[in-house]
């Protein structure tokens, strides 16, 4: 569109500076009327002032100086062509007069018939180069007003083309506002989303020093290995890009620390469940052994009161196959006269019978089968196992 307006400014320009050369041959056509050149400029001078003048209907048009020069010259000149043409004709009708005033006067009729020639002669001569001159100065009029008419188009056209290109300037502004609000809720977002972030960080380095704290109060035998893996970790940083070491360790130092702490922790942590394992089979050797980790802790939880069960079940043992062996010998011993023991007896006993008694009692032992889990026949009532267990936190030794 812009290479078109510009196409048709140029082809305008050349018909306007056509126009003016062929306005010039027809005014230089008519040099013979510029007998006072100081004079023609003055009065040629005075019209394009009048031309120019804002007050004048046309003065836009008149704007380039050089075109309304020439177009003021050429109308001067016309001008006087038509004032030299009404004299002549002026001056033959005085001629003529004069040659009717008599006969007094015919013998300068010759004369004047021959001034009227040369007159008649100047006269179409001037005819000629003034039909010429109009000739001219249409084709110059209508040169004009197709020119004008071009003008007239092409402000049409600039007029369009400067309201397209603004609606165009005012849609990049409104997208622009629109991309400046999307850029500042992008901007606000992210800052959102970079504190959210940062928060995130500082979470996940608290959670991660915690645990490395745990794995290396757990598990110390990898605190060398751990220590070793952070200064490879801050070497392998300073030779990348310069980061010096700090005190303080950083996110990468705690997930280093505890990558280096994984394989010997599941190599411990595998041991400790192949331990617990026997563990639970030992105390429950009945029971069908967990399967998951969870379940496994739990039965782990109940591993003292279970400890404190087979002791009392390995007393019961050991005091069955003692009263076994009285009663393979002694069947004639009452039961119930053994639910007490007398007073005192310890005291009575000399040294050599207690040691004796020992021995014996550890000889009866082997006989004792420790796998089988005797549960107490008469087991005590709760308040009974309250007030048993509140004797014992009695017992404990305090600091």
């Amino acid at each position: 569109m812009a290479a078109l307006i510009k196409r048709k400014s140029k082809i305008a320009a050349a018909i306007e500076h056509h126009a003016l050369d062929r306005l010039r041959v027809a005014t230089e056509s008519l040099s013979f009327v510029a007998f006072d050149e100081s004079e023609e400029n003055r009065r040629i001078h005075e019209k394009i002032e009048a031309m120019t003048d804002a007050a004048h209907p046309k003065h836009e048009l008149w704007s380039h100086r050089p075109k309304a020069v020439a177009v003021a010259k050429f109308e001067h000149r016309a001008e006087k062509v038509h004032y030299y043409v009404d004299k002549y004709n002026a001056l033959l009708s005085m001629v003529w007069r004069t040659a009717s005033s008599g006969e007094a006067e015919a013998a300068r009729i010759p004369q004047l018939e021959s001034d009227l020639r040369v007159a008649r002669a100047q006269c179409a001569t001037s005819e000629e180069a003034n039909r010429a001159a109009a000739a001219k100065l249409k084709v110059a009029d209508g040169e004009l007003k197709r020119l004008r008419l071009l003008e007239a188009n092409h402000l049409k056209e600039l007029a369009a083309l400067k309201k397209e290109q603004e609606e165009k300037l005012e849609g990049l502004s409104k997208r622009l506002e629109e991309v400046e609000r999307q850029r500042l809720s992008l901007q606000q977002e992210v800052t959102t989303k970079s504190n959210e972030l940062s928060a995130t960080a500082k979470r996940w380095l608290g959670e991660l020093s915690a645990l490395d704290r745990g794995l290396a109060a757990a598990f110390p035998e990898a605190q060398e290995e751990a220590l070793a893996a952070v200064g490879r970790a801050r070497e392998d940083r300073r030779q990348a890009t310069g980061e010096q070491s700090s005190d303080c360790f950083t996110m990468d130092d705690y997930l280093a620390s505890i990558a280096a702490r994984v394989e010997p922790v599941t190599k411990l942590g595998w041991e400790l469940r192949k331990a617990a394992e026997e563990l639970v089979r030992l105390l429950w050797p009945t029971e069908t052994l967990p399967e998951d980790l969870s379940n496994l802790i739990a039965w782990l939880d109940r591993a003292p009161d279970r400890f404190l069960d087979w002791k009392e079940s390995a007393t019961r043992a050991g005091a069955d196959m003692a009263l076994s062996f009285v009663l393979s010998w002694y069947n004639e011993v009452s039961l119930d006269q053994l639910e007490f023991r007398r007073a005192d007896v310890e005291d009575k006993l000399p040294a050599e019978n207690k040691t004796a008694r020992l021995a014996r009692a550890c000889a009866i032992a082997d006989f004792v089968d420790k796998s089988i889990f005797i549960a107490d026949p008469n087991p005590p009532s709760d308040d009974e196992e309250e007030e048993a267990e509140d004797e014992e936190a009695d017992d404990v030794p305090r600091g």
